[in-house]
């Protein structure tokens, strides 16, 4: 059981976990999108990357871009992004 599972079942009235494995950063913008917003929300995120050679930094930068400008439109509380494995941030 990962982490995020782990902790929606000790704390499920204030912490809910998504995974999305495999999924691009348009996916995780869409759903991301689809948030209600919610000004109290404390939004973590963890995203990797293993295409930085076929899609290029600029693709992957301006996506990133895009997917954090869409985390703020939902007005979250806070938004925390962690990024590994080659992610330019």
């Amino acid at each position: 059981m990962g982490v995020g599972k782990k902790l929606a079942a000790q704390c499920a009235a204030v912490f809910s976990a998504r995974n999305i494995g495999g999924a691009q950063i348009e996916d995780v913008t869409e759903g991301v999108r689809k948030l209600e917003v919610m000004d109290d929300r404390r939004l973590v995120i963890m995203v990797g990357t293993n295409n930085l050679q076929q899609n290029g930094s600029e693709v992957v930068l301006r996506k990133f871009s895009t997917f954090i400008e869409c985390c703020k439109a939902r007005k979250n509380r806070t938004v925390t992004l962690i990024a590994f494995r080659g992610v330019l941030v």
